[in-house]
C-alpha cells in the first residue's frame, strides 16, 4: 500500500541519494511554505522532498509510477503559498497538503485523490490555476478539476481512521485532444491555457470565456521546428523597494496587476526562443510575437556539426533558463547592498546598468562549459516612477549581458535537461534535471553570474546533486576500503551513490549486471561492491557469479557457485609488503561457511585475467579435530588477524549460542603454499538461536531469537563484556 504517513523525522546526512529521477518533463519543482525553499522530484514510485543538499524531509510512496509533480504558486508573490502539491500517476492524480508536527516539522499527507472517467486516459502533464483549479493533460483528454473544499463537482468524503481511503474529486469538464498531450500551463492569471503534443510544430492557445463553462476561443502559434518547451512567464517576486545603502523605501511593487499583459515563451528545434504577448482586449490576436532570440548564434564560440545524411550544418544542443525582470533587480539591490559603502568595482557597475534596463534575462548554455546571457525588455514593463529617467531598452531590443567559456555545467551529448532557477537574496539559483539520471543543484552569486570578466568556474558552483538507482533499492553494500557505496536492485541496476565520485560531483552512471553476453533471466540476490578500478562489483544469482568494473562492463566469465548469495560476505585477502606484486584476492563466503576465491587481475594489466575459483563442497575449514564436525553454523565472519599478517580470523556462531575461534594463514583459502592452523577456542555465550551476528577482529556480537537481546562477547576470552535488552527488535545490517 502507498505510504500515507508523514515518515521519519527530518534527518541530514553526509551525501544522500534519493533515487534517479524520472525521465519526464515535469519530474522537478520547487515551492516557498512559511519562508522556507523546498525542493521536491519524483523517482518511480516516490516523491522526494528536500530542504537542501543533504537534508531529506520525506520521501513519499504511491501505488503507481509517476509521471508529474506539479507545486501550488503562491498566490500574493511573498513566499507564504498554499505548499499544496499535484502528484500523477498514468491513472490518478493526488493532492497532497502540508501539516505541521512537533517541532514545527512540515510534513505532507495525502488529502484528495483526482478521478478521471477515461481509464485509457494515461496523465502526463499538470498545471494549477486559479482557486484551486488543476489541469491535468492527458493521452486523450484535458480534465479540469477543483480542489477546494466544497466544490460543486466533489464526491462525498470516505473517512477512515488509517486515512487508506481518500476525499475523491470528479472533472469540472473534460475536452478531448487530437493527440497526446506533452505540455499544457496555466498562464499567471488562469485566462490561457497553453498546449502542446509531442513533435508538434504549434502551441494551442485557450482562452476561456468563462470560468464555469468549457467555453474557449482558440489560437495556434506556429513554429519551423518541433516545440521542445513552453513556460508562461512568472510573475515578479514581491519585495520591499531598497536603495543600494541597503535601506528600505517601505512600498512593495512587482505583484503582477490584472491588467498587465501575460508573456509565454517557447522553445524550437530550431535553436531559437519565441517571447509572445497578449494584446489588448480589442486586438484579433490573442497572442503576438514580441520578439525572438537566437540562442545558437547567442554562443558563436560554438562549433556546429555537419549531418552526414543531408550534408546540412545540424546545430550543437542548446539549453537555456530565465530569470524575469524583478528577480533580477532584488538579486542586484542586495549584491550592492552588501559593498555599499566600498569603492564600486566595473562589475558593480555593470549591475547597476543592467538594473536601469529592467531585462528578462535569458541564459543560453551548449553542454559544454560555454554561457551567454542576453536581456530582453519584458513586454509589459511600465515604469514604477514616472518621475524617474528610464534607460529601459526599446520594446523587443536583445542586448547581450555575459559570455564565459568554462561554466561547470557539463551535460552529455543530445541529453534532454529541464531547468528550474529562483533568487534567494543575492543567488541565483539554478537546479538540473538531466533525463540520464540525475539532478543537479548550482548556486552563484549575481555579481559572479553576470561579470564581464568573472572566470567561468566562479560564476556558478555545485551545491548538490542527486540521483540513485531507477528501481527500488534491494540492498547496499560498502567497498572494502569503505570509501563507496553500491545501490543495486534484484534486476541487476547498480550504481555507486557514494564514493569519491560523488565528493569530487561527478556524474554517477547507472549500470546493469544483465547487458553482458552473460545474461541470465535469474533475480541478482547479491551484489558486493570492491571499489577498485579493475573490479567494481562482484554480482551473485542465486546460481552463477560474475565481476565487473566500475564502467559496468563484464570482466572475465560468469562461473557457477553454491554459495548462499544472500549472506555473501567479501574480505579482501592479506599479502606481504615484499611479496611480489599480482593483484588482489577476494574471499567470498556464506553464513554456513562456504568460499570461493575472486583473483583480479593487477592494476592496468588485462582485465579479462579475473579468476574464479570453483565452489563445489568447499567449507572454511576452522573446525579443530577434537571438536564434532556435524556442528551446524548458522553464522560466519572472517576477518584481517589483528597481529599476524596474512593470517585471518575466522569466527562462527551456531544454534545454541556456541562461539568458535580460530586462527589461520590465508593460505588455507588457496592451493599454493602451506596452510598454517592454531588450535581453535570455544565459548558459550548463553545466546539462544541467533538471529543477527557480527565479529571484528576482538568481538563478536549477538541478538537472539527473542530480536532485542544485544550480546557482546570478547573473543580472546570468551567473557560477555555487555548484556542490553533494547525496546526494539534488531535486525541484520
Amino acid at each position: 500500500m502507498p505510504s500515507l504517513s508523514p515518515g521519519a523525522a527530518t534527518s541530514t546526512f553526509s551525501h544522500i541519494a534519493p533515487g534517479s529521477p524520472t525521465p519526464s518533463l515535469q519530474a522537478l519543482t520547487t515551492l516557498t511554505y512559511r519562508w522556507k525553499r523546498y525542493i521536491l522530484y519524483i523517482s518511480g514510485r516516490q516523491l522526494n522532498i528536500l530542504r537542501d543538499a543533504t537534508e531529506l524531509v520525506q520521501a513519499l510512496t504511491f501505488e503507481d509510477e509517476l509521471v508529474a509533480i506539479e507545486a501550488e504558486k503562491s498566490s500574493d508573490g511573498l513566499g507564504n503559498g498554499s505548499g499544496r502539491i499535484a502528484v500523477a500517476g498514468k491513472r490518478d492524480v493526488w493532492i497532497l497538503e502540508p501539516v505541521t508536527g512537533e517541532g514545527n516539522r512540515v510534513s505532507w499527507r495525502k488529502a484528495l485523490v483526482l478521478k478521471r472517467e477515461d481509464q485509457e486516459d494515461d496523465a502526463r502533464t499538470l498545471t494549477w490555476g486559479n482557486e484551486g483549479e488543476v489541469l491535468v493533460g492527458g493521452s486523450k483528454r484535458l480534465n479540469l478539476f477543483s480542489t477546494v473544499e466544497g466544490s460543486r463537482e466533489s464526491s462525498r468524503v470516505n473517512s477512515t481512521a488509517t486515512l487508506k481511503e481518500l476525499e475523491e474529486r470528479v472533472p469540472l469538464w473534460t475536452k478531448e485532444v487530437a493527440s497526446p498531450v506533452a505540455y499544457a500551463a496555466f498562464s499567471p492569471s488562469a485566462s490561457l491555457i497553453a498546449t502542446c503534443g509531442l513533435r508538434d510544430r504549434l502551441v494551442k492557445i485557450w482562452r476561456r470565456l468563462s470560468f464555469e463553462d468549457a467555453l474557449f476561443d482558440y489560437a495556434y502559434l506556429p513554429h519551423p521546428g518541433m516545440v521542445t518547451h513552453l513556460e508562461w512567464r512568472r510573475s515578479d517576486p514581491a519585495v520591499l523597494e531598497v536603495d543600494d545603502l541597503g535601506e528600505r523605501r517601505g512600498s512593495v511593487y512587482s505583484v503582477r496587476h490584472d491588467e498587465e499583459l501575460e508573456v509565454l515563451h517557447t522553445f524550437c528545434t530550431d535553436g531559437g526562443m519565441r517571447v509572445w504577448k497578449t494584446g489588448g482586449h480589442q486586438d484579433v490576436d490573442i497572442l503576438t510575437l514580441h520578439t525572438s532570440v537566437d540562442l545558437v548564434g547567442a554562443i558563436p564560440s560554438s562549433p556546429t556539426l555537419k549531418n552526414t545524411d543531408t550534408g546540412h550544418p545540424t546545430p550543437l544542443d542548446r539549453y537555456a533558463f530565465l530569470l524575469t525582470s524583478g528577480s533580477l533587480s532584488s538579486a542586484i539591490t542586495a549584491a550592492l547592498g552588501k559593498t555599499a559603502l566600498s569603492k564600486p568595482t566595473h562589475a558593480q557597475e555593470h549591475l547597476k546598468d543592467l538594473r536601469s534596463k529592467h531585462p528578462d534575462v535569458v541564459v543560453a548554455l551548449d553542454g559544454r562549459g560555454r554561457m551567454s546571457a542576453w536581456g530582453f525588455t519584458f513586454p509589459g514593463q511600465r515604469q514604477r516612477r514616472p518621475s524617474t529617467p528610464s534607460k529601459s531598452a526599446p520594446a523587443g531590443e536583445v542586448f547581450h549581458i555575459a559570455h564565459t567559456e568554462d561554466l561547470g555545467i557539463r551535460l552529455e551529448d543530445g541529453e534532454n535537461v529541464r531547468f528550474d532557477c529562483w533568487v534567494e537574496g543575492d543567488e541565483v539559483n539554478v537546479l538540473v534535471h538531466g533525463f540520464e539520471g540525475m539532478v543537479q543543484w548550482w548556486k552563484g552569486g549575481v555579481e559572479g553570474l553576470f561579470s564581464p570578466g568573472s572566470a567561468g568556474g566562479e560564476r556558478l558552483q555545485r551545491v548538490a546533486d542527486w540521483g540513485g538507482v531507477p528501481e527500488e533499492v534491494s540492498g547496499l553494500s560498502r567497498s572494502i576500503e569503505g570509501d563507496e557505496v553500491v545501490a543495486w536492485t534484484d534486476r541487476g541496476s547498480w550504481q555507486i551513490v557514494a564514493g569519491r565520485d560523488s565528493r569530487e560531483g561527478g556524474r554517477r552512471a547507472t549500470h546493469h549486471a544483465l547487458d553482458t553476453q552473460q545474461q541470465t533471466a535469474d533475480l541478482w540476490l547479491r551484489i558486493a561492491a570492491i571499489g577498485r578500478d579493475n573490479l567494481a562489483v562482484i554480482a551473485l544469482t542465486a546460481k552463477f557469479v560474475a565481476c565487473f568494473d566500475a564502467d559496468g562492463k563484464a570482466i572475465g566469465a560468469r562461473n557457477e557457485h553454491s554459495l548462499h548469495p544472500t549472506s555473501v560476505q567479501i574480505l579482501l585477502l592479506p599479502r606481504m609488503r615484499d611479496e611480489p606484486a599480482s593483484g588482489p584476492v577476494y574471499l567470498c563466503y556464506d553464513g554456513r561457511g562456504a568460499w570461493l576465491m575472486v583473483i583480479a587481475s593487477p592494476k592496468d594489466h588485462d582485465q579479462s585475467s579475473v579468476k574464479i575459483s570453483a565452489a563445489d563442497a568447499r567449507r572454511v575449514a576452522i573446525l579443530d579435530p577434537k571438536i564434532s564436525s556435524t556442528q551446524s553454523w548458522s553464522h560466519t565472519r572472517v576477518v584481517v588477524h589483528p597481529r599476524k599478517p596474512r593470517w585471518v580470523r575466522a569466527v562462527c556462531v551456531e544454534g545454541n549460542g556456541v562461539v568458535y575461534r580460530r586462527d589461520m594463514s590465508s593460505m588455507h583459502f588457496s592451493d599454493q603454499g602451506e596452510s598454517s592452523e592454531e588450535p581453535g577456542l570455544v565459548f558459550h555465550s548463553g545466546v539462544k538461536g541467533a538471529t543477527v551476528f557480527d565479529a571484528i577482529a576482538s568481538h563478536a556480537a549477538l541478538v537472539g531469537d527473542a530480536g532485542n537481546e544485544l550480546v557482546i562477547v570478547d573473543l580472546k576470552d570468551g567473557f560477555v563484556e555487555h548484556r542490553q535488552r533494547l525496546e526494539s527488535s534488531v535486525r541484520q545490517g
